[in-house]
């Protein structure tokens, strides 16, 4: 929830990444071009796809680039935030030199060098400097011209995608890009591009105030770079690892974005699960109906992360004035449309919205972050079906991936019938309390299971990104689960 100083991140991170911009989205600019032509991949010919793809020679010095010394030395964005194989992306940027060279890979395992390079684009020229609109209330877009057409190869796989981009001296940013698959596999992915974007704040617009003080801003633009901050923390931090993880176990998974996950009602449907990465946190009305729908027809939901589908957003477009995709979040009763329970922007579990998360998640936020030190969760369901072969024995504990936020149980009258905590911990929050958090699972009447790790940092175990904390127990208990789901 909170946002943080963005030096308190400096060296933590090699790559530093740009930023994209949906378009054709929200309110009166959905993209409805796309549909799913099959309901399902089978799950031999998916395993296979993935299996294929990540036995492809990768490159270990993808994201061995220096970060620039400013956000304007060399920043870009891409007009969608996913395309189909086959399309074409632009890229808009601009580099003090006055050129960038692009690269476009896809991210998976690869014999642990994490990306494989598919296009090698060559340089093109950009503009040095070029202004956005105001950064309060916002949305800060960025009206640039096109600086390159991107391809996407027609025969490439789908996944998760970067596109990389460098100045002359070889400092470089990255965009992340998903590739959606037109057969979705058993296994679907929302990746949290809401996430990344209110956390954003270049052009001073962010969903959180400022460090120089520039209040939070109501409204947000996909038209602008990203901070490195923003992507470093969210994707790198903790979206990379999972898709890192799922390939390299050969899982037949497809991705995509809050956006299309927003847009389409169909995705999922006929999927064994939809699996909702990391920091999932600014949720449209749209999106918790389309989870709810899933799970009471039997699909299975998945929420590797905490603090989910907490706050109520929409999105907005060119029928509002706009010149492309807009988030909007007010928090607070000034939103203009406050007095409608499906579009006004407040936590999901206030008035008058009043769809506290846990009716569908199981637990919920607690409201209470331990930034300055995360800890261990300790197994409290020896019996759970999915502990064989982990090695975990009552009363152990994972590694330290209990952070930076947490959920738990809540007995609002809300909480799903029969639901089991596996996992939990009690820890001290930043502001002196004792507070819990807690991992569970429920089967619904449907019969679909809804895990919840309860924690933000729950996919840092299934990678050695961040050997500290990487937990072969965990992973077993996880690839456990997915082979559950797709029984």
């Amino acid at each position: 929830m909170r946002r943080q100083n963005e030096s308190g991140l400096a060296g933590r991170a090699l790559i530093g990444l740009g930023a994209l911009v949906a378009t054709l989205a929200g309110a009166g600019c959905v993209d409805n071009s796309w549909s799913l032509t099959e309901p399902l991949l089978p799950d031999s010919a998916a395993r296979g796809l993935i299996v294929r793809e990540n036995l492809r020679p990768g490159d270990t010095s993808w994201n061995q680039v220096p970060v620039p010394t400013t956000a304007e030395e060399v920043a870009a964005y891409l007009d969608h935030q996913s395309v189909l194989p086959g399309d074409t992306v632009r890229l808009y940027g601009i580099a003090a030199d006055s050129e960038i060279s692009v690269r476009l890979y896809r991210v998976g395992w690869y014999a642990g060098a994490g990306a494989r390079l598919v296009l090698d684009l060559g340089s093109v020229r950009v503009p040095t400097l070029l202004p956005c609109s105001a950064a309060h209330p916002g949305p800060a877009e960025c009206p640039w011209p096109a600086s390159l057409a991107i391809p996407i190869p027609p025969d490439v796989t789908p996944g998760f995608y970067m596109v990389r981009y460098t100045d002359r001296p070889g400092a470089g940013r990255f965009v992340p890009l998903v590739v959606r698959a037109s057969e979705q596999s058993s296994i679907v992915v929302v990746m949290p591009f809401n996430t990344y974007q209110a956390y954003n704040g270049w052009g001073g617009a962010s969903f959180y105030q400022q460090a120089d003080g520039t209040p939070r801003a109501p409204l947000i633009s996909f038209m602008r770079p990203y901070t490195d901050w923003s992507l470093n923390r969210h994707l790198v931090g903790l979206d990379l690892p999972l898709a890192r993880f799922l390939e390299r176990w050969g899982y037949p998974v497809s991705y995509v974005t809050d956006l299309d996950f927003h847009a389409h009602n169909e995705i999922g449907f006929g999927a064994r699960l939809v699996l909702v990465s990391g920091h999932s946190e600014y949720w449209s009305g749209t999106m918790r109906t389309h989870a709810e729908r899933l799970r009471d027809d039997g699909v299975g939901l998945a929420f590797f992360g905490a603090n989910d589908a907490y706050w109520q957003v929409r999105y907005e477009g060119r029928r509002e004035g706009h010149l492309g995709d807009v988030l909007v979040c007010y928090k607070s009763a000034s939103d203009p449309l406050i007095g409608w329970r499906s579009l006004a922007t407040r936590r999901f579990r206030d008035l008058p919205v009043n769809r506290p998360e846990n009716a569908v998640i199981g637990i919920m936020y607690n409201l209470r972050s331990n930034y300055r030190g995360s800890v261990r969760l300790m197994l409290t369901d020896a019996a759970s079906q999915f502990l064989q072969g982990t090695g975990f024995q009552a009363g152990d504990s994972t590694t330290a991936i209990g952070g930076w936020e947490g959920d738990k149980i809540t007995w609002n009258g809300q909480t799903p019938h029969g639901i089991r905590v596996v996992f939990r911990s009690v820890y001290s929050t930043d502001d002196g309390a004792i507070d819990t958090m807690q991992t569970t699972f429920y089967q619904a009447p449907s019969g679909a299971g809804v895990f919840a790790a309860g924690t933000i940092g729950w996919n840092w175990a299934l990678d050695d990104l961040r050997p500290d904390r990487a937990d072969a127990r965990t992973q077993r208990f996880v690839r456990n689960l997915l082979d559950w789901y797709l029984r």
